[in-house]
């Protein structure tokens, strides 16, 4: 398993702090792509021939806790939207579990949803 942790920032703001974790077997040398340059779909897709194709995501309410506190450069006690999200390839097999905290004060999260 690979763990990518990474802060987005908008405006030079500090706005979510993303942790993954990626199955090495399904991507073997994943580990050495260069994620400031391409996003980790990109490289699944393009270079490891992954078909995402579904996803499930959880969403909560959580505190900030000390270690988001440092990363996302507020109060410890601070509200923050937190997402778990498990991604999955055509066949079902999962291939990707995230946690996302989100700072709603600098964020709004929207959804379109499509039937078929």
């Amino acid at each position: 398993v690979l763990r990518l942790q990474r802060v987005r920032s908008r405006a030079g703001v500090p706005v979510a702090h993303l942790v993954g974790q990626v199955r090495l077997d399904l991507a073997p040398g994943l580990e050495d792509a260069d994620f400031a340059q391409r996003r980790l779909f990109d490289v699944l897709e393009t270079d490891h021939g992954l078909v995402i194709v579904s996803g499930r995501r959880t969403f909560d309410a959580v505190l900030a806790g000390p270690e988001n506190a440092e990363l996302l450069d507020i109060d410890p006690a601070a509200p923050l939207l937190h997402l778990e999200q498990l991604t999955r390839l055509g066949d079902g097999t999962p291939v990707e579990l995230s946690q996302v905290w989100l700072r709603s004060d600098r964020l709004r999260i929207s959804s379109e949803l499509t039937r078929s």
